[in-house]
This record gives structure tokens, sequence and C-alpha cells, in this order.
């Protein structure tokens, strides 16, 4: 794909219009983006999924499409225009901006085209990037993948020496809810024999530290995903991702209750998906470790509200484990202001957060 550009590009003596499927903005092109980023004048994003036949750009075609425009010069702007579809009223609505290509094709992001964010999300971005990536203090991964050894490894109701207790998935029964959330009787069996490799099997088992230390358990899909913190020593599938410290001596049940609001809170879940993993129409962008990981927390700000975060989540913790379906909403509320406060974020910025936070 990127030679084809480069080529393109190369012979151009003038512009050059590419028709292709959308996710060539957003997903798994960085190097086709950052090498034709500069030329690109204009992109025409037309929604094309779940439409109806009659009204489609492209028939036959299931997914949203964009058509890039290049000139043979470096351009510091880009246009670009949005068609939706309006369902209420069948209408095909545009909108037109135009953007300095700086601020919303950037490295951090691998070169995202963000063609969702305004101007007053792009002045939220410079307030949350004041602070420490979570990269730089956290470390995150993935549970346990069975391969072709599901079966093998994940048994119901066989407690002994071997097994461990297990997160499969809210699918397989277990009740997963922010904060707090409970297993249903899946085990992990956890003997390396079972894979056995000379017969064709092959699974990842991951080190086992991730399981049991302390740990924040993070849902690998959902819109919103939900987090929450895990003192037990239970197991987890790779439906779910194991956020702890890197350094391992700061991996308390303290440490991981100051940290666990930030992860679920409103501004994180707009942050991921207004500019760590951009979703724009039917486009899915799956959560990923890279984009959790991204994620600001001011750290050097915490201390002075410490106290206020870990008693708001015990409180909530001590309500979950009693009666996980008792609503801790304004306790939840309470921490998310708290957090706005810790970003220095302004009232019309809270309300832009909050209209696109949980509901983006």
């Amino acid at each position: 794909m990127a030679s084809f550009f480069g080529l393109a590009i190369k012979v151009s003596k003038d512009r050059i219009a590419y028709v292709l499927p959308d996710s060539i903005l957003l997903k798994d092109f960085e190097k086709t983006r950052y090498l034709i980023k500069e030329y690109i004048s204009e992109i025409n994003w037309l929604e094309n999924s779940g439409m109806p036949d009659d009204l489609k750009p492209f028939a036959d075609v299931d997914h949203d499409v964009c058509v890039i425009s290049t000139q043979n010069k470096h351009i510091q702007l880009l246009r670009y225009i949005l068609s939706t579809f309006d369902r209420s009223t069948r209408v095909i609505k545009q909108h037109q901006y135009v953007q300095d290509k700086r601020k919303i094709v950037r490295k951090e992001f691998n070169y995202a085209f963000n063609l969702i964010a305004r101007e007053k999300d792009l002045e939220i971005l410079e307030k949350i990037n004041q602070f420490d990536e979570m990269n730089s203090f956290l470390q995150c991964h993935e549970g346990i993948h069975t391969g072709n050894s599901r079966e093998l490894l994940f048994v119901r109701g066989q407690n002994n020496d071997t097994t461990y207790p297990l997160f499969y998935g809210g699918g397989a029964g277990d009740i997963i809810e922010n904060y707090h959330s409970r297993t249903s009787g899946w085990f992990v069996d956890y003997r390396d024999k079972l894979i056995d490799k000379s017969k064709g099997y092959y699974a990842s088992l991951r080190d086992k530290r991730i399981f049991c230390l302390p740990k924040i358990y993070i849902t690998r899909t959902g819109n919103p995903f939900k987090a929450f913190i895990d003192l037990d020593s239970n197991f987890a599938s790779n439906n779910f991702f194991s956020l702890q410290f890197k350094d391992y001596s700061e991996n308390t049940s303290e440490n991981l209750k100051i940290i666990l609001p930030f992860i679920i809170s409103n501004l994180a879940q707009y942050y991921i998906r207004t500019f760590a993993a951009p979703r724009l129409g039917s486009t899915f962008v799956e959560t990923k470790i890279v984009h959790l990981l991204k994620f600001r927390i001011p750290l050097q700000k915490i201390a002075c509200a410490r106290n206020d975060i870990k008693a708001k989540v015990d409180e909530i913790l001590l309500i979950k484990q009693k009666n996980p379906n008792t609503s801790t909403s304004l306790i939840e509320a309470d921490l998310d202001q708290i957090i706005f406060e810790l970003y220095g974020l302004n009232e019309e910025e809270i309300s832009i957060v909050k209209s696109k936070g949980l509901t983006a």
C-alpha cells in the first residue's frame, strides 16, 4: 500500500484521488499514513455501511469509504468533508472542516487521521498531555490466550491444586461491572504439560504474576469498556487486560484504588474514543493495550485528593460487594468531578467530555 501511494505521488504532475475503505485513516496503515500525510489536500468521507441500498454512495460495498485527494507538494491544511446519513429523515448531511494536519494527524496516535476532534477537543487534549503517560509507570498485559486448547485449559467447577478461579467473560456468565466483578465458576488448569506441542496444541498462559498479584482488569471490548480491581488472585482470559505498576513494590491495593477511577472516568473514555482510537461511522476500532497506555494521569497532583479518592472507591466496593446491582452513580459522579478538577478542566470542557465520553 505504501509503495503504491509513493509511486503515484512521485509520477504525478498534479492531483491524484484514491477511493479506499476508511479504515486506512485509522487502523493498520501507520507507515502509509506517515508517507502520504504531507501530500493530502482533501478527504471526503462517506457513510456507506448500513445505509439503504438506494442511497448508498457505493452499491454492494459493506464498509464506509473515503476519497483521498493528494497533490505533488507538501500541504499543511487539510480540508475534509463528512457525509453522514440521518436515519430519521433519510437525508445525507455534509459537514466541512479545515484543520492544520499537525493538530489532527499526530505521531502519538500512529498518524491516524482524526476527523472527529474539534478545536475544543484539541484544547482538552493539551491539558491532558501535561501529565504522565500511563505507559511510563504502568504495565498492561492480555490475559490467557488459549489458542486451540480452550477446552483443555478452561474448565467449570474443578477447583483443585492445578486450577485457579478465572474471569472468562460476561458471555460465559461472569458478572462484569466497574469497580467490582464476580466469577461464575470457571477455572483455568495451569499445567504446562496440557499444551502438548507434538500433538499440535498451542496456547500462551502468560506470566503468573499478571494474575497472582493485585491488579486492575479491563475488558478488551465494549463501548465503554469496564474496569475493576481484583485482589483475590483470579486469573483471566484474553477477554481482559491486566493492569499493574511496573514497579511491583508499588503494586498495592491502595495504589490501584487510586488509579482505577481514572481508568473508568468519563475523561478516560472520552480520550480513548476521541483521540487514541477515534471512531467515525461504523468503523470498529478495538480498544488495545496501546490505546489504554496512552492516557495520562496527573500523578504529581493526586496527593491532594488521594484520601478523598480512596474513601469513595472503598465506599463503592463495599456497596458492590454486598449487592452488585446497587447503583453507585452518585459516588462515581463525585469521583469524575475530582478528576476533572485535577486536570484543570473548565465547565465548558467538562460538558464536552460528558457529552462524548461514555456515549461516544
